[in-house]
């Protein structure tokens, strides 16, 4: 499966792509191809392009602002039961930033803000030397 890249061409204002792939990866491209009803691979890319973009748009234009400088992710308040974590991301026109909140059972961090064990708030948490720490402690129990 091969789509269309010729080098410099993103400086006019298009990108031609040339894309192999295989597999797995494949067979996922060829299932939302299907799902989407789409004749052609670069429909696809396209749309999947454009799906990205509307689900981490908030993210995108975030990370050009000065502010960069500081970290997306910054924890705080590490304790038995829990962790916050300050995620940047998640800036508006009100605050700059959102609190989520991260907590620690037995089977690893659950965060609150998305409802899962595999997230971003979760992955972080479980990176703070601290908090591998409790979680040992509490699968001591």
């Amino acid at each position: 499966m091969e789509s269309g890249a010729s080098s410099g061409s993103e400086a006019r204002g298009f990108l031609k792509v040339y894309l192999r792939i295989e597999g797995e990866t494949a067979e996922r491209f060829l299932r939302i191809k299907d799902y989407l009803g789409l004749k052609k691979d670069t429909e696809v890319l396209r749309a999947l392009i454009n799906f990205y973009w509307r689900e981490k748009k908030e993210e995108f234009e975030f990370s050009r602002k000065p502010s960069e400088a500081q970290p997306l992710l910054e924890h705080f308040n590490v304790c038995e039961d829990g962790v916050l974590v300050l995620d940047r991301s998640l800036a508006n026109s009100v605050s700059k930033g959102r609190i989520v909140d991260v907590r620690l059972r037995p089977e690893g961090a659950w965060c609150e803000y998305r409802g899962s064990r595999d997230c971003r708030h979760a992955g972080f948490v479980l990176g703070i030397p601290e908090v591998r720490e409790i979680l040992r402690r509490k699968e001591r129990k």
